[in-house]
């Protein structure tokens, strides 16, 4: 986030997140608890959340 606040677990950044960005965080977290994910639509999210990274920094 850019608002300057640094949350200290990742369950507290995911409240204050919205679209793509909670969505790569709730992926991650799931991965780390070893739950099923669908593998196409993870690639698709990390790839359009790149791509919008990419993109905001020009």
């Amino acid at each position: 986030m850019e608002n300057g606040i640094f949350y200290a677990t990742k369950q507290e950044l995911l409240e204050h997140l919205t679209g793509n960005d909670k969505e790569v965080l709730e992926m991650t977290i799931q991965l780390k608890h070893n739950q099923e994910f669908d593998f196409d639509c993870a690639y698709n999210l990390l790839f359009s959340w790149c791509q919008k990274a990419i993109i905001e920094l020009k």
